[in-house]
């Protein structure tokens, strides 16, 4: 779950994928909340709230496999996938431009990118 919109999870995920999947949105909640975006993110509409979640899941997702040793990675592809697909479907006519949803994603993805603190888990396993 992320921002209350629950993220795809193929039937065929390991515990690995998984894992991964829930500390991006755990992570991406706290960077949210460290740049001060949590009211903008609540004061989306449910379609913009769930393609900007996904957007950042899969930033996310993205990031953490491609800096994962490489027999690992393959664990992700399939939740990569999924969850690429339902961005591309829930972001289907949503408004980016420079309105809100831009801002929120403007604001989360580089406070997620550089806080330390919030993507390292992947290099402990």
């Amino acid at each position: 779950m992320l921002y209350g919109i629950e993220m795809p999870a193929p039937d065929e995920m390991d515990a690995a994928a998984r894992f991964h999947a829930a500390m991006c949105a755990r992570s991406l909640e706290d960077a949210t909340q460290q740049a001060g975006k949590v009211s903008l993110v609540a004061g989306l509409s449910r379609q913009q709230k769930t393609c900007l979640a996904l957007q950042l899941q899969v930033l996310c997702l993205v990031t953490v496999r491609s800096e994962l040793p490489r027999a690992q990675r393959e664990a992700l592809n399939g939740l990569v996938d999924a969850t690429s697909r339902a961005e591309t479907e829930a972001c289907m006519g949503v408004a980016y431009g420079k309105g809100a949803l831009k801002k929120a994603f403007d604001g989360i993805a580089p406070q997620w990118s550089f806080a330390p603190n919030t993507q390292r888990w992947w290099r402990s396993q």
